[in-house]
């Protein structure tokens, strides 16, 4: 990190063009980097998922479009971010540890950058505590009431 702040000034310094450019652009990746990792969650609702990453993708899954929940698998060599992976499926991704993935009824379209958009109906993400979100996950899926009557057609009273 140190280095990425002494090659700018040197190439100020020097008039290097390159130093220059090979300085700032390091320094603007770990700024966006950052704030992306600040600024990315998961959140239950009694009635949704929303999911965030960064400023550029946010988006709300009903709870009841989610079919499973279970662990998942992610490499570093997939990258990091909001992106679509080698899976098929729609990566939010900021660590390779406590990866979860998430199957959805059906496919959905999702913006994962400005004018770019795809469909899929997996989720690979990593909350924070895992375990704990899949928890509460499920628990809200099942404390959902069905949707239509609240008794079966027919009943007698």
């Amino acid at each position: 990190m140190a280095l990425c702040l002494v090659i700018p000034v040197v190439g100020v310094w020097a008039g290097n063009l390159a130093a220059i450019v090979l300085g700032v652009i390091p320094i603007f990746v770990l700024g966006i980097a950052w704030s992306v990792r600040s600024d990315s969650w998961l959140a239950l609702d009694d009635q949704a998922l929303q999911l965030r990453m960064g400023f550029l993708f946010r988006d709300r899954i009903d709870l009841d479009e989610i079919v499973s929940v279970g662990p998942g698998e992610h490499r570093y060599l997939g990258g990091l971010g909001a992106r679509r992976l080698k899976d098929g499926s729609l990566g939010l991704i900021l660590d390779t540890d406590n990866v979860l993935r998430i199957e959805l009824r059906s496919p959905r379209s999702f913006r994962v950058f400005p004018g770019l958009r795809f469909s899929t109906n997996l989720i690979t993400t990593n909350p924070a505590e895992a375990e704990r979100f899949t928890a509460d996950l499920n628990r809200r899926r099942e404390s959902l009431t069905p949707s239509g009557p609240a008794r079966p057609t027919g009943a007698v009273e």
